[in-house]
C-alpha cells in the first residue's frame, strides 16, 4: 500500500468537552431529532444505541432494548425498510480487572453489556464474523483493513476497517467499518467507556457535511476526537509541570514577583509528581501511536479509493472529496507529530523537576544527618572528657586510699593502751616505758630495787635498758 500523501479537508467546526457529567454543556444542535438524541446522549442509561443517516436527516435511538426476539426483528425491519446511508452502533466498552486472593496475576479483558442472545443476532444481522468484532475489545494498538470479494475473485464486494486505540487516561475506543462497494452503504460500529461523546461528535460530523456519508469521513471524525482528549490531557500536563516547577523554585516558568524563597521539601508531592512522569509517558505512547495510525490510514484511505474506482489511480485523478479527506488526515498527522514533538520536552521537564525534587531532598536529608553526627561528636567527645575524669579519680583514689585507710584505722584508738590517752607503745621509746611503768602493778619491794639501780646508773648504755626493759615482764605480778 502506499505511503503519506497530502490532503485537508477542515475539521468539524464545533468541538465539545469530551466528558458526559451533569456539568457537561450540550452544544447546540441544528435538527430537532438531534435535540431529542442529545437527552438520550446525556441521561440514557442505554445498553445498545444507533443513529441513522439518509438524505441528511438523522433517526435513531439511543436507548435500545432488545431482550426478545420481537424486538429484535422489529429493530431489524426497520432498518431494512429505511435503507440508511450509515447505520452506526454503540456498544459499552468496559475495562475490568479481576484481582486474586492469593497474590497470583489478575485476569484484564475487555467486555461489553449486551446479553448473549442480542450479541450474537446482532452479529449474524449484520454478518459480522465474531472473531473480526472480538479485536475491538480484546486487542490494544491495533489497526487493520481488509477486504472480501464476491465469488469470481476479482470484484470487491466490501472493504473492512479495524481500529482499537490504546487508553488515553480513562477513554477507550474501538472502532469497525464496513462498506458496501454496491449499496455504497456503511455500517459502523463505535465500543467505548464514553459513547456519549463518541455520538455526538459523530452526529455534529454528519451535519456538518450535509449528509455526505464518506467511511473514512466517519474514521476522521472518530480519530479526531480522540486526539482532542489527548491534546486536553497535555495542556493539563503542561500545567501540572510549571506548578513543579514552582514548588521546587526550579524552572524557566517559576516565579511570578521575584525569586521565592528556598523550596519546603516538605510540601512536596513526590507521589503526584511521579503520577505525572507516567501519565505523560502514556501520552508520549498514545499520540505516538495517533502519528502511525494517521499515516496507516492515509494509504488504507488510498487503497479504498483504487478498490472503488476499481483501478489505481494519483493524487490528480482523485475524487474531489478523496483529495480533501488526504489532505485532511495528513494536515492532522503534522498536527499530532507536533503535539507529539511538545510532549517529549514536556517529559524532559517533568523528569528534571522530579530530579530536582530528589535532590533538594537529599540535600536536606544530608543536612539533618550532619547536625545529627555533629551532636553524636559532641556527646563523644563529653564522654571522653569524663572518661578522663573518672580515670584521674581512679588512680588517686587507688594511690592515696590505702593510707588514708591505714590513718584513718590507727586513729580510730584500736592499738591504744587502757589508760595511756593516745599514746602508742613503741620499743625503744623512754617516755613509753616510763608510762608503761606507771601503768604495770610491780611489788613495792621490787618497785624500791628498780628506783635504786636507776639512780646508781645514770647514763645506762642502750643494750642494758633493753635488758633491763626485757626484765621488765619477769617482774610482772
Amino acid at each position: 500500500m502506499a505511503n503519506n500523501t497530502s490532503g485537508a479537508q477542515s475539521s468539524p467546526s464545533v468541538r465539545q468537552w469530551p466528558y458526559t457529567s451533569p456539568y457537561y454543556n450540550p452544544m447546540t444542535m441544528r435538527a430537532s431529532v438531534l435535540e431529542e438524541l442529545n437527552d438520550y446522549l446525556i441521561y440514557g442509561g442505554y445498553q445498545l444505541g444507533f443513529i441513522q443517516l439518509k438524505d441528511s436527516k438523522l433517526t435513531g435511538d439511543l436507548n435500545l432494548q432488545l431482550h426478545d426476539d420481537q424486538s429484535r426483528a422489529t429493530f431489524a425491519s426497520s432498518i431494512r425498510r429505511q435503507e440508511p446511508d450509515v447505520v452506526i452502533f454503540f456498544m459499552e466498552h468496559i475495562f475490568s480487572h479481576r484481582h486474586t486472593q492469593d497474590g497470583k496475576k489478575g485476569d484484564m479483558r475487555f467486555r461489553i453489556s449486551l446479553d448473549k442472545p442480542t450479541w450474537i443476532w446482532l452479529l449474524e444481522e449484520m454478518k459480522i464474523h465474531p472473531k473480526l468484532v472480538e479485536s475491538l475489545y480484546f486487542l490494544l494498538g491495533h489497526y487493520a483493513t481488509f477486504v472480501t470479494y464476491e465469488e469470481d475473485g476479482k470484484t470487491p464486494e466490501s472493504f473492512h476497517l479495524l481500529l482499537k486505540v490504546p487508553p488515553a487516561g480513562h477513554l477507550e475506543a474501538a472502532f469497525y467499518l464496513r462498506h458496501d462497494f454496491k449499496t455504497r452503504k456503511n455500517m459502523v460500529i463505535v465500543a467505548g467507556n464514553d459513547l456519549a461523546g463518541h455520538a455526538k461528535s459523530l452526529i455534529e460530523h454528519l451535519a456538518e457535511i450535509e449528509g455526505i456519508s464518506h467511511p473514512f469521513g466517519i474514521v476522521y471524525t472518530v480519530i479526531y476526537r480522540y486526539f482532542y482528549f489527548l491534546e486536553w490531557q497535555r495542556r493539563q500536563l503542561d500545567h501540572a509541570v510549571i506548578m513543579m516547577e514552582r514548588v521546587t523554585g526550579r524552572g524557566a516558568v517559576t516565579y511570578s514577583g521575584g525569586v521565592p524563597e528556598d523550596p519546603n521539601p516538605e510540601q512536596f508531592d513526590l507521589q503526584n509528581m511521579h503520577w505525572i512522569g507516567g501519565n505523560q509517558r502514556n501520552v508520549i505512547f498514545a499520540i505516538g501511536f495517533q502519528v502511525k495510525l494517521l499515516t496507516y490510514l492515509q494509504s488504507a484511505h488510498r487503497q479504498f479509493i483504487s478498490l472503488s474506482q476499481r483501478k489505481k489511480i494519483n493524487n490528480e485523478q482523485m475524487p474531489r472529496e478523496d483529495k480533501y479527506l488526504q489532505e485532511a488526515f495528513n494536515s492532522h498527522r503534522v498536527t499530532v507529530q507536533g503535539v507529539l514533538d511538545n510532549c517529549r520536552v514536556i517529559g524532559e521537564r517533568a523528569q528534571w523537576q522530579l530530579n530536582a525534587a530528589d535532590s533538594i531532598i537529599n540535600t536536606m536529608i544530608a543536612k539533618q544527618s550532619q547536625r545529627t553526627a555533629d551532636k553524636s561528636k559532641n556527646v563523644a567527645v563529653e564522654t571522653r572528657r569524663d572518661s578522663t575524669s573518672m580515670k584521674t579519680i581512679a588512680s588517686l583514689t587507688m594511690v592515696y586510699l590505702p593510707s588514708t585507710f591505714a590513718a584513718t584505722i590507727f586513729s580510730t584508738g584500736f592499738f591504744n593502751v587502757p589508760g595511756s590517752g593516745s599514746a602508742l607503745v613503741l620499743p625503744g621509746n623512754r617516755a613509753n616505758d616510763t608510762e608503761s611503768e606507771k601503768s604495770v602493778p610491780i611489788a613495792n619491794n621490787d618497785r624500791d630495787e628498780v628506783q635504786g639501780e636507776k639512780a646508781n646508773d645514770s647514763t645506762p648504755s642502750v643494750q642494758q635498758r633493753s635488758g633491763t626493759e626485757a626484765k621488765v615482764p619477769e617482774r610482772m605480778v
